[in-house]
């Protein structure tokens, strides 16, 4: 019984001292921002923050813009936000070359769905080694907002027409 015990302490004891290490989670910080193109609120946007430095210990974030531009960015958890740190950041906001819909109507029929996808951010914002976009995160809350005063990279796919009109309203 005494070593039941023992082991059972034991145990406990490393659990403990496991779960509470250092995770690093107590310094992340929050990054929230607002996307736009040419001054309006930009939807569906991937914003990533990828870090500068060459430190293994280094990791990226990513966020999407919700239909009022707006986001907040990930490292681990759901918007629990970014190590302090350089940061390059690349965008993207992906069409498809077919809807939902369209996907279901093929499959339905036993069929595959080709989906094609282009990426409609100016190119020079897609690619860490092209980007404009720098933020230096520090302790605490930060902000970064960014309008894209370029336009867009046009697509063939029906998906664009869609976008357009929805973005004039």
């Amino acid at each position: 019984m005494a070593r039941y015990f023992k082991m059972t302490m034991v145990f406990t004891l490393t659990c403990l001292a496991v779960g509470c290490a250092n995770s690093g989670l107590e310094n992340l910080n929050q990054v929230r921002g607002k996307i736009t193109h040419q001054g309006k609120p930009f939807e569906g946007v991937t914003v990533n923050f990828l870090p500068v430095t060459n430190d293994p210990q280094a990791r990226s974030a990513t966020g999407q813009t919700a239909k009022d531009g707006t986001f907040a960015l990930t490292t681990l958890h759901t918007n629990d936000g970014v190590f302090v740190g350089e940061y390059k950041i690349t965008l993207r906001k992906l069409l498809f070359s077919m809807t939902a819909e369209e996907i279901r109507d093929i499959e339905k029929n036993g069929r595959t769905a080709r989906i094609d996808s282009k990426n409609i951010i100016p190119a020079q914002y897609q690619k860490p080694e092209t980007t404009p976009l720098t933020f230096t995160v520090k302790t605490g809350k930060n902000t970064y907002d960014i309008d894209i005063p370029e336009e867009l990279q046009k697509t063939e796919f029906p998906a664009w027409s869609k976008y357009e009109s929805q973005k004039k309203k």
